[in-house]
Formats: structure tokens, C-alpha cells, sequence
């Protein structure tokens, strides 16, 4: 039995368990198996792992998610979980497409409500086990637990799809961005730069190749 993430038709990621029979023929050999998929939701898996759990998140009014120095902390203690207890965890770094030029058109003012608007959106299509918080001018990086990289690619092509279809009314007129999203899954050689650089590297090979578009490294 295994317990491994599931995308529903919402859009939502939830848990289930998954059980696997053996299926034999008449001399007794393995020639298969059959799976059984449960929903559940108070699994101890999912927990916040302990030592992210306890830092001191602050808020970015900007932004509406943690802010830069509560991102750090937060991926530095949950990567002492990692190492510690064996917690698994992914990043995805989140990137606005084009952005220099976006801010050039359309001015700060609407760059801030756009920015408040991805954050938002990301934080609540995440579990309450997951983190968001702000990285760099433009960025957002997401800490998400028990997420391996199959499941990471499905996150990003959900959050890719909910933020590409999200705006903001401006002067009567609805605008929107679209966004580079980079993952990485935590491995047991890493530290915070390198399972970052490899989160980036992914986000920025997205962009090369026009945006609106996601990446694993």
C-alpha cells in the first residue's frame, strides 16, 4: 500500500491510498496486479514537516503570500526535515512571462495587483500542508510536500491553466499574464542553492521557448 497524490476534475490535488493485489494464474505465477484507489484526507504524510512548521511566517501586503526572508527560512527547515526524518518535498518556481516588458506597457500599478493576484491564486489551488511566498521582483517559489516528480508535473500544469485564465479589470479592460513555472524534487545531496538553481534553470528553459509553459530538472 502506497500513498501517492491525485489530481481531481476540479483541478484539486487530493490524497489517496493505493492498494495492489497480486493476480495469479492456475500454477500460482504473478502475472499481474490490481490497484484500489481511496480518497483520504487525515493522513499523517501530509503533515507540514516539524521543523518548517515552526517558522515565523510574514506576510507581503504586495503580494498576499509570505514574504522573501519567510520563503528562505521556510525551504532551509524543510530541507533539515528532509535530511533529518526523510520528508520528501518539491519546489516550483513561479515566473511571470515577459515581465520587464508587461511593466514597460502597462505600468507598476497594475504589475502589483497582478502579482497579488498570481500569489493568491497559487496559495489556494495548494494544500494547507504547502507553502507560497514571494522570490525575487517577479517570482513566487512553492514548497509542496510528498510530491514526486510525476505529481509535480501535474501541479504544474494545473497551476499553469488557473493562472493563465485568472485577470484583473483595468480601465475597462480584463488583464491578464501567463506564466514559466520550474519544479525540482528535493534530493539528498541538495542544498537550498542548488535545489533552487535547479527549480530556476528548469523556469528559464520554459521561457526560452516562449513561456506559458512548465519544466522538472
Amino acid at each position: 500500500m502506497r500513498l501517492q497524490l491525485s489530481i481531481a476534475a476540479d483541478g484539486q490535488r487530493i490524497p489517496v491510498r493505493v492498494r495492489a493485489v497480486p493476480v495469479r494464474n492456475a500454477e500460482g505465477a504473478i502475472i499481474g496486479a490490481a490497484e484500489s484507489f481511496d480518497e483520504r484526507h487525515d493522513i499523517p504524510e501530509l503533515q507540514m514537516h516539524p521543523n518548517a512548521q515552526a517558522v515565523q511566517k510574514h506576510a507581503d501586503e504586495r503580494t498576499g503570500v509570505s514574504d522573501e526572508a519567510s520563503t528562505r527560512d521556510y525551504l532551509a527547515a524543510a530541507l533539515r526535515d528532509y535530511q533529518e526524518d526523510g520528508i520528501p518535498f518539491g519546489v516550483l518556481m513561479i515566473a511571470i512571462d515577459e515581465f520587464d516588458r508587461f511593466r514597460r506597457a502597462h505600468g507598476g500599478e497594475v504589475v502589483a495587483k497582478l502579482l497579488h493576484m498570481i500569489g493568491v491564486t497559487v496559495a489556494k489551488n495548494l494544500r494547507d500542508a504547502d507553502f507560497v511566498g514571494d522570490w525575487g521582483e517577479s517570482c513566487f517559489l512553492a514548497i509542496v510536500v510528498n510530491c514526486p516528480p510525476a505529481n509535480l508535473a501535474q501541479l504544474i500544469f494545473m497551476l499553469k491553466r488557473v493562472v493563465s485564465v485568472a485577470e484583473i479589470p483595468w480601465w475597462g479592460e480584463r488583464v491578464a499574464v501567463t506564466v514559466s513555472i520550474g519544479g525540482a524534487a528535493v534530493h539528498p545531496a541538495d542544498t537550498v542553492h542548488s535545489l533552487v538553481a535547479r527549480a530556476e534553470l528548469a523556469m528559464r528553459r520554459c521561457m526560452d521557448h516562449g513561456g506559458n509553459s512548465g519544466d522538472i530538472l
